[in-house]
């Protein structure tokens, strides 16, 4: 439905509310008349929300008073999911930083770009309905027939279909490239609207937002219309404990995968201080030594321990591990640069090229990576990082009694934990690196 059409059915429809039983009146009785001049004047550009209108929007009542905003910020929502857009703008009307080369399909960029604006639509059209005063929804409840807001989400719960729709249609290397751009570029907008704090929680909870996630934080469970108005890209939803929230795999520009849901939880994790206080999740246990207990975990009871060490460390896959080891370099980043932005941190670490050499930059500030009085790296004969895998294995054994709620620590229940680490250490010397000094 176009913008017009829906123009004309919100503000025309007649409907009961609380002030008006019978529905009498119509939304453009409320309206001021146009004058003739207003009526000859030529139409202004749309302007786009800003921060503070957005904010404003979410703490007004839904009451019939505040139908001409709610149109303004509607029109200019769906302004950005037009029918063919231009793929060289970035969501929300922001110019894009085109990355080098042709690494990312021109179809895949414009399309997830095209979901951006599209879910973030949707999600300004759901805070709206979950915002409503208790006397709004109960009004609503008993009236016959769908509200405008509801009708409203309806119509773009169906565009963010048909733009998955295309999405799948396309080469999943091209779509994970593509997430990898636009994420990028949604993240600074949401800082930028929201600050940092609240861009590294809403990141995290796109991908994480389970209970035991948002215990271990501290924070309460962001809606689907928060999530959905944080616009960052996504896989699937997955639930249970565990996740809670949609898949992070995407693509950096040297076409290795990462899990950006990962990178997003350590900087999460940073920003916000989730991981004192003796919080069991810490920023370690959060990223790179709760993966290896979730391997760990995946072995339990094996004939063959090193098969299934071997099988578990590829089950939880390159995207994991590169997101563990990307977003505990961030961080640091972030510990190291106090006041920088995540945008800038982001930039700093993908834009230059340096997150090729992401374990040579993990192994001067990872506590799992033995270190000279000098703080140098030790390594060994064939130029490969010493991995502390004591220090490691411990802290995944720790986690794991988390995960298996204590099963971990009966005698009778055997897991292939030695075996794992080593598979991970293997894991770790294959990856590029620079040659030993």
């Amino acid at each position: 439905m176009s913008v017009a059409a829906l123009e004309r059915r919100f503000t025309t429809r007649a409907r009961a509310t609380p002030d008006d039983p019978a529905g009498a009146r119509t939304n453009t009785d409320k309206a001021p008349a146009a004058t003739d001049a207003t009526a000859a004047a030529p139409s202004e550009p749309t302007k786009r929300p800003t921060a503070q209108t957005r904010a404003d929007a979410l703490r007004r009542h839904d009451g019939d008073a505040q139908v001409g905003y709610r149109m303004r910020v509607l029109h200019a929502r769906l302004d950005r999911v037009p029918e063919a857009r231009d793929s060289s703008r970035g969501p929300r009307g922001v110019e894009a930083v085109e990355p080098a080369g042709d690494d990312v399909d021109a179809a895949a960029l414009a399309n997830q770009r095209e979901l951006s604006d599209a879910r973030q639509a949707l999600g300004d059209a759901q805070l709206e309905l979950e915002g409503r005063n208790p006397l709004r929804r109960g009004w609503d409840a008993l009236v016959p027939g769908k509200t405008d807001g509801e009708e409203r989400v309806e119509e773009l719960e169906a565009r963010v279909r048909e733009l998955e729709e295309a999405e799948d249609a396309l080469p999943r290397e091209a779509v994970e490239r593509a997430r990898f751009t636009v994420f990028n570029e949604r993240l600074a907008e949401l800082e930028a609207e929201h600050g940092t704090e609240t861009a590294a929680r809403l990141a995290r909870q796109t991908y994480y937002n389970s209970d035991v996630w948002n215990g271990a934080a501290l924070t309460g469970k962001a809606s689907e219309g928060e999530i959905n108005a944080a616009g960052l890209p996504h896989g699937d939803y997955s639930g249970g404990i565990a996740v809670g929230g949609y898949g992070g795999a995407m693509r950096t520009p040297d076409g290795r995968p990462v899990d950006m849901g990962h990178v997003a939880a350590a900087l999460d994790w940073e920003v916000n201080d989730h991981g004192g206080h003796g919080n069991p999740f810490d920023e370690n246990a959060i990223t790179l030594s709760g993966d290896i207990a979730s391997a760990i975990k995946r072995t339990e009871g094996a004939d063959d321990a090193e098969a299934a060490a071997e099988a578990a460390i590829g089950a939880e896959g390159d995207a994991d591990w590169n997101g563990d080891i990307d977003g505990n370099n961030l961080a640091h980043r972030l510990e190291q640069n106090e006041g920088q932005t995540l945008a800038e941190t982001l930039s700093g670490y993908y834009d230059s090229g340096d997150y090729e050499q992401r374990i040579d930059e993990w192994a001067t500030h990872s506590k799992y990576i033995e270190r000279d009085e000098q703080g140098v790296p030790l390594r060994e004969a064939d130029g490969s990082y010493v991995v502390d895998e004591d220090e490691l294995r411990g802290n995944a054994n720790g986690f794991l009694k988390l995960l298996t709620k204590g099963k971990s620590l009966l005698p009778t229940t055997d897991y292939a934990d030695r075996e794992v680490v080593d598979a991970w250490v293997e894991w770790l010397d294959a990856q590029p690196r620079a040659p030993a000094p």
